[in-house]
């Protein structure tokens, strides 16, 4: 299959919309944000703000978000009316902490740090939102940079410096040491006993860890475009989609097919390409949408329900830091709470909550089937709209969410549209089939 390379172009839309961070957004909107001006930030990155976690439980749903103090668990149940409910300190607080992780089993929360007297606390969150004690601190491990939890095996994969540690965590608050992969590992995701691992410039390798004293590796990819440095990734096992950034100024995120581990496919590239030094940081995949952390740029949310040519369901720029060859900006991103809000990170500017103004409503099966090609796309002039199926209808949507185009089809599979008398800008396209089946995408007007 050869790779198709598909690149966004929103430069001329974002140079619209960049004077507020309140317009430079687009098919998302904001339901809550905190950030508190009394902690510190540190030396290196003038980072007050870490990972982000979520976690559910009983109707309610809690945001978790760390800094260079501890972790901050907010019930965010009702947006309008998030507060914090418990702040866990860390077991070393301060100017030099820049890294902590987090991840969740049952009804625990695990969390680590990578700077300063590091250790593993578990915070008990059954209590929640009464209470969070601190039930367990050791320094079992010390300095991890991040962790993972295969919830149906009971593992922890601890990601550091000097290798892949791997706990038995059958009994949550007693973690037993199993094992070390010797790879020098940045990040890690794990499914059905198999570790993808990713190791900076070494790329990516995947183990079987089914056999946990002798991981057997069974697939690497050490040779790919846009190469830098190999950060993190995730997995979609009901696609075998992998979406993978270089945490490399200017490089793109990787779609990767992982049917086959031992012949790893480069599907298609990813970028908000808003400026050469844009950035990605940490990404999720969670059916048909990769949420993504783009540092300088924000949340990005991508379709890539046709692996070959993703495109931007929407973003929200939560930095006002500039373009530079630093590392600032979102940071993390959490999209499985059962209301499908979408909590992110941002390193200098905090916690925000997040859904989408016009949600997808995309499923599997009727996205194979009903197939839309809009191209081309940016266009200063005409688009055409390919379908598999016969259309019914075309609706345009402007980043105010109104509709500023309208149109029936009547029994064709190929359309084109005149946008000559629309502004600069990017819009939402809605093309709807004879048999009431929806497809969206993103349009750039330049």
């Amino acid at each position: 299959m050869i790779m198709r390379v598909f690149i966004l172009s929103l430069c001329l839309c974002l140079c619209l919309l960049h004077n507020s961070r309140a317009q430079n957004s687009f098919n998302i909107e904001l339901l809550f944000h905190w950030d508190d001006s009394t902690l510190t930030s540190t030396f290196a990155h003038d980072n007050v703000y870490n990972d982000i976690w979520g976690y559910a439980q009983q109707g309610k749903e809690y945001a978790i978000i760390g800094s260079t103090k501890g972790v901050h668990i907010f019930d965010i149940t009702d947006p309008s009316n998030a507060y914090q409910a418990e702040f866990i300190m860390g077991r070393d607080t301060g100017v030099a902490i820049i890294h902590r992780d987090y991840h969740t089993y049952q009804h625990y929360l695990y969390a680590v740090s990578d700077e300063g007297d590091a250790s593993l606390q578990i915070i008990d969150l059954s209590f929640l939102p009464d209470s969070a004690p601190l039930v367990y601190d050791s320094n079992i491990v010390t300095r991890i940079h991040n962790i993972f939890i295969d919830t149906l095996h009971a593992k922890l994969y601890t990601a550091d410096g000097s290798g892949l540690g791997i706990f038995d965590i059958s009994q949550p608050t007693n973690p037993t040491h199993l094992h070390t992969i010797g790879h020098s590992t940045h990040d890690v995701f794990v499914h059905n006993d198999t570790a993808y691992l990713n190791l900076g410039g070494s790329g990516l390798y995947v183990y079987d860890v089914s056999v946990v004293t002798s991981p057997e590796l069974i697939g690497l990819l050490d040779s790919y475009p846009d190469k830098g440095y190999n950060h993190s990734g995730w997995l979609n096992p009901h696609t075998n989609l992998y979406v993978m950034a270089d945490e490399t100024h200017g490089m793109q995120m990787k779609l990767l097919d992982m049917s086959d581990v031992g012949n790893i496919e480069v599907l298609s590239l990813m970028h908000s390409n808003v400026d050469s030094l844009s950035i990605h940081h940490n990404q999720i995949i969670k059916g048909h949408i990769v949420y993504d952390a783009h540092y300088h740029d924000g949340f990005y949310a991508f379709d890539v329900s046709d692996p070959e040519n993703p495109t931007v369901l929407g973003y929200y720029d939560t930095s006002s830091e500039p373009h530079a060859p630093n590392y600032r900006g979102a940071w993390g991103i959490y999209p499985f709470l059962p209301s499908g809000n979408i909590i992110v990170s941002d390193m200098q500017n905090g916690l925000f909550v997040f859904k989408f103004t016009n949600p997808p409503t995309f499923v599997d099966k009727i996205l194979r089937e009903f197939d839309v090609k809009v191209f081309p796309n940016p266009s200063a002039d005409f688009i055409t709209i390919d379908a598999q199926k016969a259309l019914c209808s075309i609706e345009i949507l402007d980043q105010n969410n109104r509709v500023v185009f309208q149109n029936n089809v009547g029994q064709k599979n190929k359309t084109t549209l005149d946008l000559r008398e629309f502004s600069k800008g990017v819009y939402l396209l809605n093309v709807k089939s004879q048999d009431n089946r929806t497809q969206t995408r993103a349009i750039i007007v330049r």
